[in-house]
């Protein structure tokens, strides 16, 4: 018989132990499973992803148009860098299998190969659980392209911070973007802050627009929105606080086309 997956689904005959060899054909039922594995395999695609990678809320999504699949969260495709420099003493970072960045003591880390003609744009969370000093400190960005961060005067910043009061940002000409205003308090170096920053743009040959959210651990949130105003072609995401050694993690994902 003719398989009918992945039109409709199969209703194979089974064979029992009084059966024989040609009743049911055993060479169609080789036939017929040989044909429905080869359909599955082209049903989910080509890739090393597995089950075990994925954590709740991911699904199997089709990573390129040679049929090649990856496991992300919905709407959104995660990221797996090229590489990732870091500089700090001691300071390290590495980057898992389903695309978790990790590092530690790092007073900058830039990742390489995460903008691609793939999607139009991207969405960096960064968690930041300790630094190595107390105080606060900015937590800033770069664009790179091919492993060099762009210091370029053309980062222009509007936003506001609330804690007390409300304060407002207004940087135009800068060579960075400062936003996510870490807290860190007198007294502990401990709890987690954290920077969501979706960017529009950055591999396409256009002006780079960002737009960025961040809270303390303390009583300050603070909103940016971002203008990179040359028409660069990036390919990397380069981080660092304005002061302080930082430990934590972060993910990158790219929104569908």
């Amino acid at each position: 018989m003719a398989i009918s997956f992945p039109t409709s689904l199969d209703n194979f005959t089974n064979p029992s132990s009084g059966n024989t060899l040609d009743s049911p054909s055993h060479s169609l039922q080789h036939s017929d499973i040989n044909d429905a594995v080869e359909a599955l395999e082209r049903k989910i695609g080509v890739g090393t992803a597995v089950a075990g990678s994925a954590s709740a809320g991911q699904v199997l999504t089709i990573g390129t148009a040679s049929g090649s699949t990856s496991y992300s969260y919905a709407g959104l495709t995660q990221i797996i860098p090229t590489s990732v420099t870091v500089t700090g003493a001691g300071g390290s970072a590495t980057v898992g299998s389903n695309g978790l960045i990790t590092f530690s003591a790092v007073t900058s880390f830039q990742l390489n190969g995460v903008f691609s003609s793939t999607y139009d744009h991207y969405k960096a969370i960064i968690m930041i659980d300790s630094s190595t000093s107390t105080g606060h400190g900015n937590l800033q960005f770069r664009y790179g392209t091919s492993g060099t961060a762009n210091s370029n005067s053309n980062y222009n910043n509007k936003g506001y911070y609330i804690d007390s009061t409300i304060g407002v940002l207004d940087q135009a000409g800068a060579g960075k973007i400062s936003f996510g205003y870490l807290e860190f308090s007198p007294s502990a170096t401990t709890g987690t802050k954290f920077s969501v920053i979706e960017i529009f743009n950055p591999f396409e040959t256009k002006q780079t627009y960002s737009i960025a959210q961040g809270m303390g651990n303390q009583t300050r949130a603070t909103y940016d929105a971002v203008l990179f105003d040359l028409t660069t072609s990036f390919t990397d995401f380069y981080v660092f606080p304005n002061s302080n050694a930082i430990n934590g993690t972060a993910f990158i994902y790219g929104f569908r086309k």
